[in-house]
């Protein structure tokens, strides 16, 4: 598609906070080097960042994996008095690891979408995955966002965690649009609560939509509190697509406002358990 940042940002009415982002001076402190996370301290010396997922598994749902959820789904779903789970719908083959390697492929076509101009982008995918056609088409067409910034890295360097948000779009307003995708996830498996978060959010329902949920408000936190971007000027998505169906979840203004402070203290105290617990 060939967006550069600043050709984006002509195109909204308020492009103030996406040209503060894309200047912000801690993006070039950041580093990632293929999921590894680092960031360049005052001395000039690299600090090695702790992945956000793994810091949101050991804060809020550290007894559960997707493996157990999928399987406890399936069994809930399957018919009364057979044990056998259902069979994967169709193209849901592929092995334990088929979802992580077409994930992989997702993101990175969307990435080169909006990095690469068309004739790049062409010679580099010949043909692109129907989940990225489809996420395409409802950012673009259905939502009527701007893609601006793929797999965008940020940092706190005081809970220690680096991560990359999936796509930072743009509305037509000027808002930072944060999305998360998640693929192949079929909806019994989205929504199947296993138990409950634990630390503050104990109240809350273990499924791998609110795990997202978390991901995508974690990151907006950063932001707000390292970037300097006011949370009113964020819009947060979730956005699951498999091989029936795509659904967009809006994350609730409210929601983060309410827990902002609640996810950044629990994920402070997380981290001091864990330094604590390695001395």
């Amino acid at each position: 598609m060939d967006i550069e940042p600043e050709r984006a940002l002509a195109l909204v009415k308020r492009p103030h906070w996406g040209r503060h982002l894309c200047r912000h001076e801690r993006n070039a402190r950041f580093c990632d080097t293929s999921g590894a996370y680092y960031y360049m301290d005052s001395q000039g010396k690299y600090r090695v960042l702790q992945g956000l997922l793994p810091r949101l598994r050991a804060a809020y749902w550290p007894h559960s994996t997707y493996y157990q959820m999928l399987k406890s789904a399936r069994q809930q779903r399957a018919p009364r008095g057979k044990a056998k789970a259902s069979p994967a719908p169709k193209g849901g083959g592929g092995g334990r690891f088929s979802g992580v390697i077409r994930g992989t492929q997702v993101h990175r076509e969307l990435h080169d979408f909006v990095r690469y101009d068309n004739r790049h982008f062409r010679k580099t995918h010949r043909r692109l995955h129907a989940y990225s056609s489809r996420l395409l088409h409802a950012i673009v067409d259905r939502l009527k966002l701007q893609p601006f910034l793929p797999e965008f890295g940020v940092y706190d360097e005081t809970l220690g965690i680096g991560t990359c948000v999936d796509m930072i779009c743009l509305d037509e307003e000027g808002h930072l649009c944060l999305l998360e995708f998640k693929t192949g996830y079929g909806n019994d498996a989205f929504t199947h609560a296993d138990g409950l978060m634990t630390r503050s959010l104990s109240r809350m329902p273990c499924t791998v939509q609110n795990q997202a949920t978390l991901q995508v408000t974690t990151a907006a936190v950063i932001l707000h509190r390292r970037y300097g971007i006011p949370l009113e000027e964020m819009r947060l998505l979730v956005m699951r697509v498999d091989e029936q169906a795509l659904e967009i979840v809006p994350v609730l203004e409210r929601f983060v406002q309410k827990l902002t402070p609640v996810i950044y203290q629990d994920l402070l105290d997380c981290n001091s358990s864990s330094s604590a617990g390695a001395q």
